[in-house]
């Protein structure tokens, strides 16, 4: 009897050992189900960062095209406004240049005696009528 004991005894620590190891084995595959997961979790995260960070540069350089256009846009309409003036004042340019080289030159004089201030702003100003007219 003795014999027999034993043997259950050695049995009942074999059914023990076995379910330990069993028992770890499942842990060991959980926690590496947990791990993946994990990672997967984390570069799912990652990819949904670098979208949105894509749709952030991608909304800013729109918004940076907008303004440039808007800057193009304004510049030209400057532009339009600008050479509309000078072809409204080139007419009245025109008389000066009928009168010749000798006006220019006595007009050039004058703005220079006013510069040195030989002349008063009165005095340019009256010099400046008699000589366009």
């Amino acid at each position: 009897m003795p014999f027999v004991r034993r043997g259950g005894g050695l049995l009942r620590g074999a059914a023990v050992a076995g379910t330990t190891a069993l028992i770890t084995r499942n842990s060991m595959r959980n926690s590496a189900n947990e791990q993946s997961q994990s990672d997967q979790m984390n570069q799912m995260q990652q990819q949904l960062a670098e979208q949105q960070q894509y749709q952030q540069q991608q909304q800013f350089a729109a918004q940076q095209e907008q303004q440039r256009q808007q800057q193009e846009s304004a510049y030209q309409a400057g532009l339009a406004a600008a050479q509309a003036q000078a072809a409204q004042a080139a007419p009245a340019a025109a008389p000066v240049a009928a009168g010749g080289p000798n006006v220019m030159a006595q007009l050039s004089q004058l703005a220079q005696l006013k510069s040195q201030g030989l002349l008063t702003d009165e005095e340019f100003a009256a010099a400046k009528a008699k000589l366009l007219t």
